[in-house]
């Protein structure tokens, strides 16, 4: 899905004059926030969007600028390679890992 969703946006970023395209990854695991683009395992925190939109502001993620899609797959590729992963009951080899990826 997230192949087809990247390619997609540069498909329509094609009929706009001027864009920009940031891209940020980061993992939720053990209740814990981190960078997965970022060369240290700084741990990330949560703000509430002051500007009162509602949303939630990342303090400390790295971004990106990809100029296509064959640079935010790079990105994802490598970012998947840095996750952490814990077995459950259920099975072994689970990758038990909530993933964002983040296209602006």
């Amino acid at each position: 899905m997230i192949p087809r969703a990247i390619t997609a946006v540069f498909q329509r970023l094609r009929e706009v004059r001027e864009w920009d395209v940031k891209v940020s990854f980061m993992e939720l695991y053990n209740e814990e926030l981190t960078d997965l683009m970022a060369d240290d395992s700084t741990k990330l925190r949560l703000f509430e969007d002051q500007a009162g939109t509602g949303g939630v502001l990342v303090h400390g993620l790295e971004e990106k600028h990809c100029g296509n899609a064959v640079e935010v797959f790079e990105i994802v590729k490598n970012c998947f390679e840095r996750r952490k992963r814990a077995a459950t009951n259920m099975n072994e080899q689970s990758r038990y890992t909530t993933m964002a990826v983040i296209v602006c």
